[in-house]
């Protein structure tokens, strides 16, 4: 079971890791593209309005762990009417749940944009024009999510990753076509964008209809599944809205304070460690649904499993980060060419918060599976909200504009001690085990992996020769101190199978 385990995570990750690594060339290109051709004060003012919309989306993520959930743990029945049932009631919530979203965010949003944002006067109109456009975005963004649900807990990778590249390859083609434009490319930006998303939303709904006897929605309604589904949402729910508070509250913050300017550099850290965090996101959408069902069956290495996902998630992030702390600026110089201000610190500061938030991911999942959340949830996300309070108090006693990412970093890490301390509630684990296995592993490969770039960069001049060795040197001092310091042999045979494909 265990073979036939790690065989399915090694081919889903592959199909994963094919799709990311398109999907960063592209996106890190279009960035640059979109940036250049807008500005940087435009490409702020697109950030800052749509992350704001973005925000209204919060109870629609939570409804995306409880489909995925309900859907994860049936899988082990295989009964397609039940997948039906659940998937059938997953799309009704979300029609519901789209509906009221965009009631409720267009004279919230409309007003907060025309009033509160610090918004160049001769540009509110294309500021307005992205509202709108973002708001229908959003209601697409409701609606895929049932069929994006039913195609992960199926770990159906290939599908994922190849409608995934769909859409990014459709960005270039807009973030191309605006070069050429000699509309307001702000606005065209957002019309096309909102063409994607349609489009996306049918490529979903016809892979579902077509490949899964539980993917054809049926007109269905059950108050019970209703209740347990939704109770579930609940809880998430909190969690939900304090990332929405620990990212975009954030961005708002320092809007009001910055400027669009500062969102801009924001931004643009975001799209990096995005980029970087997708090798641990790709990584850990192959390993959550064999964790949920391990829980569910009582499978006893559902720890090892956990603790493996972890490892190799940190593990691969760093051949990112390492890299790219020391030689931020110089990458982005050849990425982007025009900085915009305060960009390479956010840059890098963002890298160190992901590292920390990686090794999160399967605790999460793990916590998700238990379906025992209030408690998890409460005090996890208790923790996450004081980012927005922080954050601001931070900025209105004249901190510089990075302390609002010290502030993340330093809750992140008090939320993954947190995260461990509950988890033992559920699964049975010695902090001896933690520590000797994972902890100090984990905090030596860190450290020696960083001597030898660091010694490179500190002696030799700044240029792309320097950003080649640091990369070998950080690649292969990961490599060699992982094998012989951080993994144990199940987690070798894994890695062995994921090279093999």
């Amino acid at each position: 079971m265990e073979e036939s385990r790690g065989s399915r995570i090694a081919k889903n990750t592959m199909f994963l890791y094919g799709r990311m690594l398109l999907s960063m060339i592209v996106t890190l290109y279009t960035s640059r593209v979109v940036l250049n051709t807008l500005g940087a004060s435009d490409f702020g003012i697109y950030n800052v309005v749509t992350g704001f919309v973005v925000s209204f989306g919060f109870l629609n993520s939570a409804m995306h762990t409880s489909v995925q959930r309900f859907l994860t743990v049936e899988m082990k029945e295989n009964n397609h009417e039940r997948l039906n049932q659940i998937f059938s009631m997953g799309v009704t919530i979300h029609l519901i749940l789209a509906l009221a979203m965009v009631i409720i965010a267009e004279p919230i949003g409309l007003y907060f944009v025309q009033t509160k944002l610090v918004i160049p006067l001769e540009r509110m109109e294309a500021a307005l024009w992205i509202f709108h456009l973002s708001v229908i975005v959003l209601f697409f963004g409701i609606m895929n999510v049932p069929y994006k649900a039913l195609i992960i807990a199926r770990e159906n990778m290939g599908a994922f990753a190849a409608i995934s590249l769909i859409e990014v390859f459709a960005k270039l083609a807009i973030a191309i076509a605006l070069v050429y434009s000699i509309l307001d490319k702000l606005i065209l930006y957002g019309v096309l964008l909102m063409i994607v998303a349609v489009t996306i939303q049918l490529f979903y709904m016809w892979y579902c209809i077509s490949h899964y006897e539980e993917g054809k929605y049926k007109r269905f309604w059950n108050k019970k599944l209703f209740g347990e589904m939704s109770c579930f949402a609940g809880w998430n729910l909190i969690g939900v809205f304090a990332g929405i508070v620990y990212n975009q509250g954030v961005n708002i913050v320092l809007n009001i304070f910055g400027g669009p300017i500062v969102n801009a550099a924001r931004a643009i850290a975001f799209q990096v460690s995005g980029a970087a965090n997708q090798l641990v996101t790709n990584f850990q959408l192959a390993t959550n649904p064999p964790i949920m069902k391990a829980y569910a069956t009582g499978d006893k290495s559902v720890f090892r499993l956990l603790s493996s996902s972890s490892k190799l998630s940190y593990i691969l992030l760093l051949f990112i980060v390492i890299p790219f702390l020391l030689e931020c600026s110089y990458v982005l110089k050849l990425w982007l060419k025009e900085v915009p201000e305060y960009s390479i610190m956010f840059v890098r500061l963002a890298m160190i918060d992901i590292l920390v938030c990686s090794l999160a991911g399967p605790l999460h999942t793990l916590m998700q599976a238990t379906g025992s959340i209030r408690k998890y949830q409460i005090i996890v996300s208790g923790v996450l909200l004081m980012n927005l309070p922080l954050s601001y108090l931070m900025l209105k006693i004249g901190m510089s504009f990075d302390s609002t990412f010290y502030v993340s970093i330093s809750l992140s890490s008090i939320a993954l001690v947190i995260r461990y301390c509950l988890l033992r509630s559920y699964v049975e684990y010695s902090v001896k085990e933690l520590v000797l296995d994972f902890t100090i592993p984990i905090v030596i490969l860190t450290i020696v992996s960083n001597i030898v770039p660091l010694v490179i960069y500190n002696y030799m001049e700044q240029g792309l020769f320097r950003l080649l060795i640091v990369c070998v040197t950080s690649w292969t001092s990961i490599a060699l101190v992982s094998w012989i310091c951080v993994l144990d042999k199940n987690e070798k045979s894994l890695l062995l199978r994921i090279i093999k494909r």
